[in-house]
């Protein structure tokens, strides 16, 4: 079974099996949270370099 897991750059599939549970919902509001804020960095006009610094840490 697989299940999608949204990325800064889209979705992915990822198998069930290879994912762990986040048990703290204030981690995982955390993680929402940092996600969005991503999101909306990428939508800015940005510097090569600082574009490639935030994809280097969304990996």
């Amino acid at each position: 079974m697989t299940v999608k897991a949204a990325v800064y750059d889209g979705a992915l599939e990822v198998k069930q099996d290879r994912m762990k549970p986040i048990d703290s919902q204030q981690t995982q509001a955390d993680i929402r949270e940092i996600y969005e804020r991503i999101k909306r960095l990428l939508e800015c006009q940005l510097d090569p370099i600082d574009e490639a610094q935030i994809e280097f840490l969304c990996r």
